[in-house]
């Protein structure tokens, strides 16, 4: 993999006193630990999204097929269907 772009950011001295340590314990470089750390969230965060994804997908399946009218031109005339109900429930 071509690496061409620089990203930088501020640390504390406790954190990047930390990544050196634990870089040199890898035997890698700093560079290359927090590509790791970074791919590994980023890995992990989509799979949580993937699992929530899943979660709506049921969801939605579980309701499904619920509406049944049997009126095929139903659709097309839901305004006034609407406007006529709100109007009975609200007469007085």
């Amino acid at each position: 993999m071509v690496k061409n772009e620089v990203y930088s950011w501020r640390v504390s001295s406790d954190l990047k006193s930390a990544i050196e340590e634990a870089a040199r314990s890898a035997g890698v470089t700093s560079a290359e630990l927090l590509e790791l750390a970074v791919r590994d969230w980023l890995a992990r965060k989509g799979r949580r999204n993937d699992a929530e994804q899943a979660e709506l997908h049921a969801r939605v399946r579980a309701t499904l097929g619920t509406v049944r009218g049997g009126q095929p031109g139903r659709a097309e005339r839901a305004s006034s269907l609407l406007k006529d109900k709100l109007k009975r429930r609200h007469a007085r």
